[in-house]
């Protein structure tokens, strides 16, 4: 064996020992309190021939034991148009306020959103 592979396997060591001593921790400390998976922060996905009830009640953000409904907007889209929630009136729509362009939550929510849409079109 030469030097050269002494040296690269003596390399890869360090870097796991490094690894574990650093993240070990924190993986340890995250499986503890039970805060490796947020459930709340999972969506379900359809499956391919499923269907949701569409005619269940709509779901309301509840603050304080009252339902909220989303607030009056007003947006201007890539076209220079302005888009209100007036533009929605007898229609059902949903409002996400975030960033699109995200890498990492983002493409998740869009195609959630996408999801949505195609069940109500």
């Amino acid at each position: 064996m030469s030097n050269k592979n002494k040296y690269s396997y003596v390399g890869i060591t360090l870097v796991i020992l490094v690894f574990g001593i650093i993240f070990i921790p924190k993986i340890v400390d995250r499986i503890s309190n039970k805060d490796v998976s947020r459930e709340e922060s999972r969506s379900t996905t359809l499956k391919p021939n499923e269907e949701r009830d569409a005619s269940s009640d709509l779901a309301y953000l509840v603050i304080n034991g009252e339902r909220k409904r989303v607030p009056e907007f007003k947006f201007i889209n890539q076209y220079r148009d302005t888009i209100t929630n007036e533009d929605y009136l007898g229609k059902v729509y949903v409002v996400e306020f975030f960033f699109t362009t995200c890498p990492t939550i983002c493409p998740r929510m869009n195609q959630n959103l996408v999801q949505i849409q195609n069940t109500f079109q």
